[in-house]
């Protein structure tokens, strides 16, 4: 299982976040990620997520542009 987090735009939250907790970013442009079943995605903001195998956190539109409320629903599961 490999974990990433994926950001539609620049973000120095996202890169804080990566920094932080040492989990890798997936770039936005000529990526080299390729995603496999089981894949963990942390979508940090997107509301337009391009991923179907892989397991998204945070993968609703409403919810994934507002962090405290992402955060919130987070706890929750």
């Amino acid at each position: 299982m490999r974990t990433r987090i994926y950001c539609n735009r620049p973000s120095h939250s996202a890169r804080d976040l990566s920094r932080a907790t040492g989990i890798k970013r997936i770039k936005r442009n000529n990526s080299r990620y390729r995603e496999r079943v089981g894949d963990v995605v942390v979508n940090w903001g997107s509301s337009d997520v391009p991923f179907s195998r892989a397991i998204v956190l945070n993968g609703n539109s409403y919810i994934a542009s507002n962090k405290l409320t992402a955060f919130r629903k987070m706890e929750e599961m």
